[in-house]
């Protein structure tokens, strides 16, 4: 009997159960490829792309997708070996093996057939049989496998074929459902460097399958173009399509869709447990950065390498002090000197471009998640950040030991004399002189009834946003008045955010919460913006209007325009640098259509902006739920209003008007009437609360307080009292001793 004859390979992907691509080992270029049919066996039959495709669901064969799923796992990627029979329609046929060992414990076939996920093709040639070993140990598997009633074999087996959707009906919804989550699939095709076919698996109890087409955020690689009836690679297209493929390929990702690029195609990040593929080909030189759809992606944490920011110098308390119950908390960016100054000059290389140089790594520290990556960062012009910082005394190099090895700047040399010369020329933390000062205060309570009359006739006033704590509530700095105030927003309602309250439970957030969110932080944090105060509320936050100051683009939503906010006139869209109107357009607010709102001057402003957004179903108007909520909330309150009595507002004319709206008044229904103890204690307040007391309460009120002033404690039982957090008492007033 002549030799097997035997050759090597890498798998590169599984069709079917029973059906292998084989990959050569690349040289000079991607290598060819060859699809292998694994002899006598048969597996269950898996569904294909329909060639005209609808929105109905298809389903798979019983076991084929476990028996193709088996296998992927457990080959693909993986050096085989296997032997070749050329059938005479053309096909290729052979036994496959797992590494370099041909044995029947590494063979595909003998695999399937033991977890009864193949069948054995039944051979009549009794002399054949005879000869073939590997079939024998077939059979006596697949007699095994029915006997343990493995797989295929159990009657009792709750395994369906798997149910594919292969055209998506509503694309636009599908993403707002899915939009922001971590999606399982599996990459099916690589069409070219940066696009190709995922199966997402199902999610959330739902077991349907979506084959899509994906294209990675934030890059493009070089494609293939139809050039009459053949398809023309553009320069390193092939290289390109072969470095995705051999590393995702039928490997499980992790998807996040972030929109949708025309038909059924979305744009996405696609995630390997290594990395993200997109850093790896900008690595290889396969791939270039593209500006438009760069932003969709998440920022990323660098430290500027070999650099010390300045601290404060820490003295060691006095053993015999004690310390005080309640110590004033300091703010450091304005206490520590130069930190202000230094936080400064980088915030102003906001929203520039950037080259990051990764010079080294250091362990992630008790207090992080993560690794502290250290890099030399330079703006447009060639100027190195920490080199600027340095040589302006705003922050002090790093010193390693003599013959050390730690690592360091690439520039390490350039940082030291950057310091020497901010020494010589005594500078920043360098200077004899003493720091500047920032006595910032947080106006709140008081002090905002105080200088809110400042505000109101100052108009817009110069801020920096220092922290965001939802879409419409900021911390911002003005440095006019070295104040820090908390903002409003005003005349909106945005989508919460999920929370966790004082108790420890956790309040769920509303649908876009963390997308208004983001937003907001894109575009305020860190940034110069001008304020607009019209009231305060009943805490002393103040209200009003923030404007952008510079083009801070998040996701395109908001555009560049005058100063002033304006609307343009061809198309009739919103171009504006209105914070308040920028979210109602881009579908993350909603107009707040109250009396007190609709005086103000940015209302129709802010009516056009929601018009506009509901038109081009942006953001919370895309879905259906929340139009038909807001809709009917709209009705209620036009209701409510319009049944509501008005009086006309001249006392001498229309008295004809006044005997109809006292008519109006007397025909209203009483059901909805209560009489009531008016308290005029708090008619200064401004916030002008009412405070009144029903009379059909008033009994109860009476024996509350009876109760209350009948018991009177004893002196003993003052003496044993245990106050305590949490504890409920009672006290007499001090007027009328009730």
């Amino acid at each position: 009997m002549a030799t097997e004859k035997y050759f090597h390979g890498v798998c590169k992907q599984v069709n079917q159960g029973d059906s292998i691509v084989i990959r050569e080992r690349p040289t000079s270029g991607p290598p060819p490829t060859k699809t292998i049919g694994i002899t006598n066996i048969s597996c269950p039959r898996l569904q294909f792309r329909p060639q005209n495709a609808t929105t109905q669901l298809y389903e798979d064969e019983r076991f084929a997708w476990e028996a193709r799923e088996f296998l992927r796992c457990k080959i693909v990627g993986q050096d085989v070996t296997y032997t070749e029979t050329r059938m005479p329609k053309g096909g290729l046929y052979g036994d496959m093996y797992i590494g370099n060992n041909p044995s029947i414990e590494n063979n595909v076939a003998y695999m399937m057939v033991s977890e009864g996920l193949a069948e054995v093709r039944k051979l009549i040639n009794a002399e054949l049989i005879a000869k073939n070993k590997i079939y024998q140990h077939l059979i006596e598997a697949e007699n095994n496998a029915k006997a343990e009633k493995k797989g295929r074999w159990d009657p009792d087996s709750s395994v369906m074929g798997r149910k594919v959707c292969w055209n998506l009906q509503e694309p636009a919804e599908f993403l707002r459902q899915h939009s922001g989550k971590d999606l399982q699939g599996i990459v099916e095709h690589v069409r070219d460097g940066c696009s190709m076919q995922i199966c997402l698996l199902p999610q959330d109890h739902e077991q349907v399958f979506y084959p899509i087409m994906v294209s990675l955020t934030g890059i493009r690689t070089p494609s293939f173009k139809m050039e009459g009836s053949q398809m023309t690679p553009e320069k390193f297209a092939e290289q390109a399509k072969f470095f995705v493929e051999s590393r995702l390929l039928q490997r499980n990702v992790t998807v996040k869709l972030i929109s949708i690029s025309g038909g059924q195609s979305f744009l996405a990040r696609v995630l390997h447990r290594c990395g993200d593929i997109c850093e790896f080909l900008l690595a290889e030189g396969l791939a270039k950065c593209l500006d438009w759809s760069i932003d969709n992606l998440p920022p990323a944490t660098y430290y500027l390498s070999s650099l010390r920011p300045v601290r404060p110098t820490m003295e060691a308390p006095n053993a015999s002090e004690v310390p005080p119950a309640r110590m004033k908390v300091n703010k450091p960016l304005f206490d520590i000197p130069y930190m202000f100054e230094a936080r400064e000059f980088l915030r102003k290389h906001i929203g520039k471009r950037v080259n990051v140089h990764i010079d080294y790594s250091l362990p992630k520290q008790e207090n992080s998640a993560e690794d502290r990556i250290c890099a030399t960062v330079e703006v447009q012009g060639g100027v190195n950040l920490a080199q600027a910082l340095i040589s302006r005394g705003l922050a002090q190099v790093v010193r390693y030991k003599r013959q050390s090895t730690d690592p360091r700047a690439k520039c390490y040399d350039l940082l030291l004399a950057a310091e020497e010369e901010a020494v010589s020329k005594a500078v920043g933390w360098h200077s004899k002189s003493d720091p500047p000062k920032h006595k910032v205060k947080d106006v709140i309570g008081n002090a905002s009834k105080a200088i809110l009359p400042n505000f109101q006739r100052s108009g817009k006033i110069h801020g920096v946003v220092e922290f965001v704590s939802s879409a419409g509530r900021f911390k911002v700095y003005l440095p006019q008045y070295e104040s820090i105030i908390t903002l409003l927003l005003s005349c909106i309602d945005y989508p919460r955010t999920q929370r966790t309250l004082a108790n420890g439970t956790v309040e769920k957030g509303d649908p876009l919460g963390d997308r208004a969110l983001q937003f907001s932080r894109e575009n305020c944090l860190q940034r110069n913006v001008e304020i607009e105060v019209e009231a305060l509320d009943r805490v002393g936050n103040f209200i009003g209007y923030a404007y952008i100051q510079q083009n801070y683009a998040a996701q395109g939503m908001i555009k560049s325009g005058d100063n002033q906010m304006r609307l343009l006139q061809s198309g009739g869209k919103v171009v504006t640098k209105l914070l308040n109107a920028a979210l109602v357009v881009s579908g993350l607010a909603t107009v707040n259509s109250s009396t007190r709102n609709s005086k103000s001057p940015h209302f129709s402003l802010l009516a056009k902006a929601q018009n506009e957004a509901q038109a081009a179903k942006n953001g919370l108007w895309s879905n259906p739920q929340f139009v038909k909520d807001w809709q009917a909330e709209q009705n209620n309150n036009e209701q409510v209003s319009s049944q509501e009595p008005c009086e006309p507002e001249a006392e001498g004319k229309a008295p004809a008007d006044r005997d109809a709206w006292k008519k109006r008044v007397a025909s209203a229904k009483h059901t909805h009437l209560m009489h009531a103890f008016f308290d005029e204690s708090n008619m200064a307040d401004p916030a002008l609360r009412v405070y009144l007391q029903l009379n059909e309460d008033a009994a109860k009120l009476q024996d509350i307080q009876r109760e209350l002033n009948s018991h009177t404690p004893t002196s003993a039982e003052c003496a044993s009292l245990k106050l305590e957090r949490g504890l409920l008492c009672a006290a007499k007033f001090s007027q009328d001793h009730q």
